[in-house]
């Protein structure tokens, strides 16, 4: 298993840039979306590219998320 994680103060684009990056993968041919969940602020998205499943999630800003 390998785990990307962004890690700046707040303000810095760190959602922006992890939503962009859920529907650039989702226009990609062989990526088929397994689950998905948008809320107001935060999203998550699981998506499968050709047997691997990656797991992408906006959430973390709260300490009870670390």
């Amino acid at each position: 298993m390998i785990v990307v994680a962004l890690q700046e103060t707040e303000k810095k684009g760190k959602t922006d840039t992890l939503k962009r990056l859920i529907n650039l993968f989702k226009g990609i041919r062989g990526v088929s979306l397994v689950k998905e969940k948008a809320a107001i602020k935060d999203q998550w998205a699981v998506l499968d590219y050709f047997g691997k499943k990656i797991g992408i999630t906006t959430r973390g800003d709260a300490e009870r998320c670390r």
